[in-house]
C-alpha cells in the first residue's frame, strides 16, 4: 500500500512540473517573407541568442509562411536570425537579426550563398579578422577564420571581403549567388595596410580643405551683401551659395516648401532600418518624418552630416535600394523607394 501511494505522489509530482514548465513559457508566431512574399512551406534554421541563453531550431512554415515556437516567458531579451536552404541543402537565404518582441514577430529574408575563401601571407596560426560588406540591405557582418581558411554565409550581390592581422591587410571583391558557392583568395600584405589608413587620412584631409573653402567662401558672400542695395542682397546672397557648396541652403529650402505628412514605420521598415549603421539610419527616419523626400541640402544639414561623408551615405543606401536620388533644379532631391514603402 505505501509503495503505491509513493508512486501515486511521484507521478502527481512529474505532471505538476510539467503543468508548472508550460504556464511559464508563451506560444511566439514568426510571419516570414522573402522578396517581400509570404515564404510558405519552407525550412529554416532559427537562431535565438539573449543574455543568458542562446539556442536554435528547425521549422517548417505553414500555407501563410508563418511558425510557432514554444518560448519562456524570460525571452524578452532574445534576439532571433534564420537561414533557409534548397533542395540540395545548400543555403539560399538569410535574415538580419531582430529583437523578439511580444507573441507577433516578422523575418524577412534575402537572398544569399555561401563564400569560401584561402588566406595568403600569413601563417595558420595568426589571429585573422574579417569583415564582409556587400550590396544589401544587410549591414556588414564580422566573422572570424579557422587558421588560414574561411567559409561563410553573405547576401547575394557584389560583396567585398577584408582581412587584416597584424600590420598586414587585404581585400577581395566576390560575386555572391544563390544556393552557391563562391570560392575566393585573399592576399594579406603590408602595402595593403598602409593603403587602408593613408585612405581614411587623405579623407579627413580633404574633409578640412572642403570646411576652409566653405568658411573662406562665407566670408567673402557677407562683405559683398553688405555693399549691395537690398534689392541685390538675395540674388547675390544665392550665388555665393551656389559656387561655395554647389546646393541651396536649409534656409532657401524651408522658405519654398511645405513640410509634408510624416510617414508611418511599417515592421518591414524598422526591420530594415535596425540594419543600417548610425549616418544611414538618420537620413531614412529624417526622410519618413519629411513625407518620404526632401532637399539633399535640408537632409545634409538636419542631420549634421559633413559634405564628404554625406554623400558615400546617400551611395550606400542607394544600393540597397532605399532611396534615389533625383534632379531637381540645380540642386538633387532624395526619395524613398517603392520598394522600401511596400508593404
Amino acid at each position: 500500500m505505501r509503495k503505491h501511494f509513493a508512486i501515486a505522489s511521484f507521478l502527481l509530482l512529474i505532471l505538476a512540473s510539467s503543468l508548472l514548465a508550460e504556464s511559464a513559457a508563451q506560444t511566439v508566431s514568426f510571419q516570414v517573407y522573402k522578396n517581400s512574399e509570404p515564404l510558405r512551406g519552407a525550412f529554416l534554421l532559427i537562431e535565438f541568442h539573449g543574455a543568458n541563453d542562446s539556442f536554435s531550431a528547425v521549422k517548417k512554415t505553414d500555407s501563410e509562411g508563418k511558425f510557432t515556437i514554444l518560448l519562456s516567458e524570460n525571452s524578452a531579451d532574445l534576439k532571433a536570425s534564420a537561414m533557409t536552404f534548397d533542395s540540395s541543402s545548400n543555403v539560399n537565404g538569410i535574415s538580419p537579426e531582430i529583437q523578439v518582441s511580444g507573441a507577433q514577430n516578422e523575418l524577412y529574408i534575402f537572398s544569399a550563398g555561401t563564400v569560401r575563401g584561402q588566406i595568403t601571407g600569413v601563417s595558420s596560426s595568426s589571429n585573422i579578422s574579417l569583415v564582409a560588406d556587400c550590396s544589401s540591405p544587410l549591414r556588414s557582418s564580422s566573422f572570424s577564420s579557422s587558421g588560414t581558411s574561411f567559409t561563410e554565409f553573405l547576401p547575394s550581390g557584389k560583396c567585398r571581403i577584408s582581412a587584416r592581422s597584424d600590420n598586414k591587410a587585404g581585400s577581395v571583391d566576390v560575386e555572391i549567388a544563390e544556393g552557391k558557392m563562391s570560392d575566393t583568395s585573399l592576399v594579406l600584405s603590408e602595402e595593403n595596410a598602409l593603403s587602408q589608413y593613408l585612405l581614411p587620412l587623405a579623407a579627413v584631409l580633404a574633409l578640412l580643405l572642403a570646411v576652409l573653402y566653405f568658411f573662406t567662401r562665407k566670408k567673402d558672400a557677407t562683405i559683398q551683401i553688405a555693399q549691395n542695395e537690398t534689392g541685390a542682397i538675395s540674388l547675390q546672397k544665392e550665388a555665393a551659395a551656389e559656387e561655395a557648396v554647389g546646393e541651396e541652403s536649409p534656409e532657401e529650402a524651408e522658405s519654398t516648401e511645405e513640410k509634408p505628412k510624416k510617414l508611418i514605420q511599417t515592421k518591414k521598415m524598422k526591420d530594415i532600418i535596425a540594419t543600417l549603421d548610425e549616418r544611414q539610419k538618420s537620413v531614412v527616419e529624417f526622410l519618413l518624418s519629411y513625407g518620404g523626400k526632401a532637399r539633399q541640402s535640408k537632409i545634409r544639414y538636419a542631420c549634421k552630416i559633413p559634405k564628404t561623408s554625406f554623400f558615400r551615405v546617400v551611395r550606400s543606401l542607394e544600393k540597397k535600394n532605399i532611396i534615389n536620388s533625383e534632379k531637381y533644379l540645380n540642386t538633387k532631391e532624395i526619395v524613398i523607394t517603392d520598394w522600401f514603402l511596400s508593404e
